[in-house]
């Protein structure tokens, strides 16, 4: 079986179901808690390009390259649960360990629906809609103010700008494709 489309719905109800089944009041969502309450172990991985996961004598190990900013390396932890928690490895051939070489079996288009799919989740998972409109005054915000958000959702700013937009929130009257993103960029590698 392949991934033939995102499941847009079905990501962001997952990540709802598990805020419910959690019972997380509000922001920052404790992604840490999550995984040893899931029994995932995570570790940084420093002669790793990407994050992945491993699943090894019946448990997942999540393996991240560390980047150097907390909340960036929070969302590849919660990435990498999404892939675990949406059972993208039980439904689909992912990819297999051969002779100890990582083996992809779906072509690139296969492995974006999965990963668009995860972010989705965690984009959910992390700032979900209703906290977001909870915690923002205004239809326009400054980048200040998102920078504010950023923090109370422990978030990165590429992160924050990219689900302000999916919101149709804008910074400084313009959308996230308009916001020049190495000021960001800066101000990310200083958290």
């Amino acid at each position: 079986m392949l991934p033939t489309s995102v499941r847009r719905g079905y990501a962001r109800a997952k990540a709802r179901m598990l805020l419910k089944e959690l019972a997380i009041p509000g922001p920052p969502v404790p992604i840490e808690e999550i995984l040893e309450q899931y029994k995932v172990l995570r570790e940084y991985a420093f002669d790793l390009e990407a994050p992945t996961t491993v699943k090894f004598r019946g448990k997942y190990i999540i393996f991240i390259p560390p980047s150097g900013n907390e909340f960036r390396d929070r969302w590849s932890f919660a990435h990498e649960f999404a892939h675990i928690y949406l059972k993208h490895f039980e439904i689909y051939p992912v990819n297999r360990i051969v002779m100890g070489q990582a083996i992809d079996l779906l072509g690139e288009k296969e492995l974006y629906i999965l990963d668009r799919e995860c972010d989705i989740f965690v984009s959910e998972l992390l700032m979900p809609k209703e906290w977001m409109y909870n915690a923002i005054d205004s239809p326009v915000l400054n980048m200040r103010e998102v920078g504010e958000l950023k923090d109370l959702f422990q978030v990165s700013w590429e992160a924050m700008l990219n689900r302000l937009d999916e919101l149709k929130i804008a910074v400084d009257g313009r959308t996230k494709r308009h916001v020049g993103s190495a000021e960001n960029e800066r101000a990310d590698r200083k958290v």
